[in-house]
C-alpha cells in the first residue's frame, strides 16, 4: 500500500516508496526491519546486513474483516 512505513532497529525510517527508491546503508551485522500500513498485518523480519547490497520482498497482507 502507498501508505506503508519502514521502521529499522525500532527507528522509523519513512515511505515504503522512499526506502525503495533510495535505498538504505545499515551496518554489518543483524537488523529487525518492520513495515506496516493501516489495515494490513505487520511484516517483520531480521535480515543480516553485509557488505553486498541484498533486496527484500515485502508483501503486506490485508487484516480479515
Amino acid at each position: 500500500p502507498p501508505n506503508a512505513t519502514v521502521t529499522i532497529d525500532d527507528q522509523s525510517i519513512g515511505p515504503l516508496d522512499m526506502v525503495r527508491r533510495r535505498g538504505i546503508a545499515l551496518p554489518e551485522g543483524p537488523h529487525r526491519i518492520t513495515v506496516e500500513a493501516p489495515g494490513y498485518l505487520p511484516w517483520d523480519r531480521i535480515v543480516n546486513a553485509s557488505d553486498r547490497p541484498i533486496t527484500l520482498e515485502v508483501n503486506l497482507v490485508q487484516l480479515p474483516d
